[in-house]
């Protein structure tokens, strides 16, 4: 749903990321706080003081929003279910798992767990703004009230029962413990999720028509997105389900050509890219894969350099997440493509010989095939 975020920090072994349009949303948040909230509830603080603690309020919040991510991911990471990462994104944040839970009873607390955070942290803001608020607000109870507040309709609206928001996954979870069918399962949650997601929608263009016009938006961005959240995880199971079975050695492209690491750019790009409008291409260096070489790695390099450049220089070396072997589950291969940063494998044999090459767009036709045959 979001691209590769920028790296922020590392937290228990997980890393935390943060994609451009969280910056988008940290300045909106902090905006309206400083000019809409503070100013309603204290009064003659001046501008300065407000724009600091929308700042800093803002900043709490997707602290909150990290704590609430977190909980998913060592709930996660206790079951033996693998976190890429945590993602800080525009709608909040979201877990980024290499595998699905394959018990119905994991995924139950695992989508549990996070809700229950936020509640908990709702309920210390609230119990800290109760015992030291004394009368009219001051900076620090107006900041435990609003952390109060967010945190407890963080949890609620969490709490939803559309697929993929929490609620949605505690559905799925006993659907899927009832039926023993996680598709079936994943179909009728991600089905009321596109439901709420329209609901939100429709909420939203009546909020504009009664004037209240950024509220009516974000409404409609937020049905927006847990829609295209909720139909892109069906066909995601979809995928898996028709990638299972199929070893690597079935799918992948078999005598792929390769490039020598010596050669330059300049070469690479006309007697490899254009002639076989191919955007990347394996790296050979004494008959052995050294690497992977692609078009947007070549577009780094100014023009200029392209006749003395050669690709080992720029190449990515190969490593665990670029290399898979013709036996490996397609499954594996996969979640490899998903998360190496280049959308493609070199298949080699137990020697590093090149035996093929795989890429999203072959994974695509096996699915594609399956469909027309189904």
């Amino acid at each position: 749903m979001e691209g590769k975020g920028l790296r922020f920090v590392k937290l228990m072994g997980i890393p935390v990321t943060i994609s451009p349009s969280w910056f988008l949303i940290f300045i909106f948040m902090a905006w309206s706080l400083a000019t809409w909230y503070y100013p309603g509830v204290l009064f003659g603080r001046g501008d300065v003081m407000n724009w600091i603690l929308g700042l800093v309020s803002a900043f709490l919040l997707f602290v909150s929003v990290l704590l609430h991510e977190m909980a998913h991911s060592l709930m996660a990471r206790r079951h033996g279910v693998p976190v890429r990462e945590i993602n800080l994104h525009i709608f909040g944040g979201v877990s980024m798992l290499s595998s699905e839970p394959q018990d119905p009873k994991v995924e139950w607390k695992m989508a549990v767990v996070g809700p229950l955070c936020s509640f908990f942290l709702a309920l210390v803001f609230g119990l800290l703004y109760t015992f030291i608020k004394t009368g009219s607000h001051t900076p620090l109870t107006a900041l435990l009230y609003y952390l109060a507040y967010v945190n407890l309709v963080l949890g609620g609206f969490n709490l939803v029962p559309g697929f993929p928001l929490d609620g949605g996954r505690v559905l799925r979870a006993l659907l899927w413990l009832k039926t023993n069918n996680l598709q079936k399962a994943t179909r009728i949650s991600s089905a009321i999720g596109t439901g709420i997601a329209y609901g939100l929608m429709l909420i939203g263009f009546a909020n504009i028509l009664r004037g209240e016009f950024i509220g009516g938006m974000w409404l409609i961005f937020i049905g927006f997105f847990l829609r295209q959240a909720a139909e892109m995880s069906y066909q995601q199971l979809l995928f898996k389900k028709a990638l299972t079975g199929y070893k690597v050695k079935e799918i992948m492209i078999r005598n792929p050509i390769a490039v020598s690491a010596e050669t330059t750019l300049e070469r690479l790009v006309e007697d490899y890219i254009w002639n076989h409008r191919f955007s990347s291409f394996p790296i050979l260096e004494g008959g052995r894969v050294k690497g992977i070489i692609s078009l947007q790695q070549v577009k780094k390099v100014p023009r200029s350099l392209w006749p003395a450049k050669r690709v080992h220089e720029i190449m990515k070396p190969i490593g665990d997440d670029l290399a898979i072997s013709p036996e490996a589950e397609a499954l594996e291969a996969l979640e490899k493509l998903q998360t190496n940063g280049v959308g493609r494998l070199a298949v080699i044999d137990r020697q590093l010989n090149l035996v093929g090459y795989l890429s999203m767009r072959d994974l695509f036709s096996l699915m594609r095939l399956k469909s027309d045959f189904s």
